[in-house]
């Protein structure tokens, strides 16, 4: 993916969008070591962040540890009508 350049950061914001972009685009769900190393955040860093998505419905985990996409993404699309709901 490209980066775009913007010209404001806001760090905890650039790191959840980074956590989502590297769930979204693994072909399977991750565990939080996963998420860890591939971020390369301190543990308790990506519990809280994996924690704050999963409580807004951005994120889901199973009884076994793995993260993936959450159902309020896909409601979101379908307001704007991309998966098939009113446009």
């Amino acid at each position: 993916m490209t980066e775009l350049k913007w010209e404001y950061k806001i760090q905890s914001i650039d790191r959840a969008v980074g956590l989502l972009d590297l769930i979204a685009g693994s072909p399977r769900p991750l565990t939080l070591r996963e998420v860890t190393e591939a971020m390369g955040m301190h543990k308790s860093t990506a519990h809280r962040f994996l924690q704050v998505l999963r409580g807004h419905g951005l994120l889901e985990v199973s009884e076994r540890g793995l993260w993936r996409l959450g159902s309020k993404l896909d409601a979101w699309m379908r307001l704007r009508g991309e998966l098939g709901g009113a446009k």
